[in-house]
């Protein structure tokens, strides 16, 4: 049986006194001092993952680095179904190959 993962990427304003980069955020609709986290849930929704990242850190990039991770977590059998949001689309990265 296929495991059935999905995978998002989020932005988390940040309010500390650290200086870090700024990424857009589409709730206040600017540029803010941020983090980003991947999340990985699986089909019910349940957290599988959570990984914090830089600001500017891709999705893809997260996941590729995610994957050896998962697949211990899954199991080495086991089939994979990886869904994204709408803006984690990029055709032709080679990202799953």
């Amino acid at each position: 049986m296929a495991a059935v993962l999905y995978v998002d990427g989020h932005v988390r304003a940040y309010q500390g006194g650290k200086k870090i980069g700024k990424v857009h955020s589409t709730r206040l609709k600017f540029p803010v001092p941020a983090t980003e986290e991947t999340w990985v849930s699986d089909a019910h929704g349940s957290p599988v993952l959570v990984v914090m990242a830089k600001p500017g850190t891709a999705l893809t990039g997260q996941l590729r680095a995610l994957l050896p991770q998962l697949r211990t977590i899954i199991g080495d059998s086991r089939r994979v179904l990886v869904g994204f949001d709408g803006s984690s689309r990029f055709p032709g990265n080679g990202l799953l190959r």
